[in-house]
């Protein structure tokens, strides 16, 4: 049997819907694999630096190595920075840890976590493996760092040969993996948590059209059809409203809702900028006599929906128009109080 339009509509939505929620699936995997396989190449086979001229290359920007430090000695002790016999943190800016240490007798600049730099200093070890992600030092952070070393009696000279200008941002491998991890979980979350929200508020509403009703759903989808084809039908933007029904079909909702059940119409303005033009979005929702309650963007204008109030009140005289405190206080505090006067229509 051939589904009526309303159906066809219905099912097109949740298969775009699912189509939409498997490519962003589709992408967070993605990205999640290139994290996972970023995180396995550094733990397994990190770049290994033997030599200072290994270390100047400028191939090695934004690269994963691994240093092994033997020849580790104090740099410079200064009374407003704190210092080990080992190394020096030697700025305090950007809330990093810089310490400066000798690696074939030049100097090499690292950036280490606070747990890493306190293990550094409180451990005093003989040799040092250093890993991490290489970065260039900004002029700002070079010229800190040499004044710094001027101290130990270097010449501008000297630093200039001595001191590297790349250093190395120390981190695990999982630390240098986190970021696209990190990315495909928010993407995974954001459309998991959205394809179940818009599932859940489709489906509720066509179980509410379904339980308004004894007679067999096909019966009902099939009167939706028969309205929606009347002459008389209104329109405004994805709300259309026949005889009987307010039948909604937007990108994220497609539902019908009996006149005779719809208990509250109201908005909720919101601002959006486009092509440098201020557009109001209001965000309009629907409450049913079962408590159900739907809600839809809605773009046109004040006017347009003042319009569209209008008509649903001449269709449905006992639905309520328009925010009311009052009427969101006595959902909230007693709500089988107010269904049971709007059913009598007593509200």
């Amino acid at each position: 049997m051939e589904d009526s339009f309303f159906i066809y509509n219905y099912k097109r939505n949740m298969i775009v819907r699912s189509i939409l929620f498997s490519i962003a699936l589709f992408f967070s995997l993605s990205i999640l694999f290139s994290g996972l396989s970023l995180f396995n190449k550094n733990y397994t086979s990190p770049l290994i630096i033997d030599d200072s001229l290994s270390y100047s290359s400028s191939n090695l920007k934004d690269k994963y190595i691994k240093i092994n430090l033997n020849d580790i000695r104090a740099l410079n002790v200064s009374e407003y920075v704190r210092s080990s016999n080992l190394g020096i943190k030697v700025g305090e800016f950007d809330n990093s840890n810089y310490v400066a240490l000798c690696f074939n007798n030049k100097i090499l600049i690292a950036d280490l976590s606070d747990s890493d730099f306190e293990e550094f200093v409180k451990q005093s070890p003989s040799s040092y493996t250093l890993r991490g992600v290489v970065k260039c030092l900004n002029e700002d952070k070079l010229s800190l760092i040499k004044n710094n070393l001027k101290e130990l009696g270097f010449s501008d000279a000297q630093l200039n040969s001595l001191v590297f200008k790349n250093y190395v941002q120390a981190m695990s491998p999982l630390q240098s993996a986190s970021q696209p991890i990190i990315i495909s979980l928010i993407i995974f979350a954001l459309s998991f948590t959205l394809f179940i929200h818009i599932s859940i508020q489709n489906s509720k509403m066509l179980n509410s059209l379904n339980g308004f009703s004894n007679v067999y759903p096909d019966l009902i989808y099939e009167e939706i059809d028969a309205e929606l084809l009347c002459e008389s039908v209104y329109i405004n933007d994805s709300i259309m409203i026949t005889e009987h029904y307010l039948v909604i079909l937007s990108d994220l909702l497609v539902a019908a809702i009996p006149l005779s059940e719809l208990v509250w119409v109201y908005k909720k303005p919101d601002k959006m900028y486009k092509d440098r033009h201020l557009i109001k979005r209001h965000r309009i929702f629907f409450m049913l006599s079962n408590k159900v309650c739907c809600s839809i963007n809605f773009y046109n204008s004040d006017d347009s929906f003042e319009e569209l109030l209008s008509h649903i009140s001449r269709q449905c005289p006992t639905t309520i128009l328009g925010y009311s405190h009052d009427v969101d206080d006595s959902i909230k505090n007693d709500s089988k109080e107010f269904f049971d006067k709007w059913s009598h229509m007593q509200i």
